[in-house]
């Protein structure tokens, strides 16, 4: 971790609530597919902040329902109960709903932008913190571009097991990392 980067919160504290009370109401699974769809929404409503579309829409709701079962499944794996501060482990989740979206297409185009916007979304809801000064939108998807095309090459039986777990690995060290009291 370079000596430049530091930890600093600037959500509203609400936003974690907010979050929370949704999973309560209609579980993780159902919450994560709702913050697909804001992280959607956004790339959608800002071209020049995010980049042109070439086409809107849903191409395959299937997936982005699949991403939030898969969310679940992996808080379960996990053990962990998402009114708990975040462990290292729990970053498994936003990788996953990553890797879900960028592999699986839902949409027409856009698709790993969506991934990493949505990825984002969710680590703040379930209590991940940003590093600053986080590195430029043109370097983090360009870093995204480099994963998805690396794990694009390699067997498929293989992509599916690692590619989530060396998300995970880059987006503790990019993006988020846990709250100071639950680092391992």
């Amino acid at each position: 971790m370079s000596d430049r980067r530091v930890h600093f919160d600037r959500t509203p504290p609400g936003i974690r609530a907010d979050a929370i009370e949704t999973f309560d109401r209609d579980g993780l699974e159902q919450g994560v597919v709702l913050l697909i769809k804001a992280g959607r929404q956004l790339l959608e409503s800002a071209p020049v902040e995010f980049g042109e579309l070439l086409m809107d829409g849903v191409l395959y709701d299937a997936t982005i329902q699949a991403a939030g079962r898969r969310a679940e499944f992996e808080r379960k794996r996990l053990g962990w109960n998402y009114h708990n501060p975040p462990t290292e482990p729990v970053a498994m989740i936003p990788a996953t709903i990553f890797t879900t979206i960028a592999y699986e297409h839902p949409y027409h185009d856009g698709n790993k932008r969506t991934a990493f916007l949505t990825s984002m979304l969710t680590a703040r809801a379930l209590g991940f913190m940003w590093w600053e000064p986080l590195d430029p939108w043109e370097d983090l998807l360009e870093d995204v571009r480099a994963f998805v095309e690396g794990n694009e090459s390699e067997d498929p039986r293989r992509k599916a097991g690692s590619a989530p777990e060396n998300m995970a690995k880059w987006m503790l060290g990019k993006i988020f990392t846990v709250p100071p009291q639950q680092r391992e």
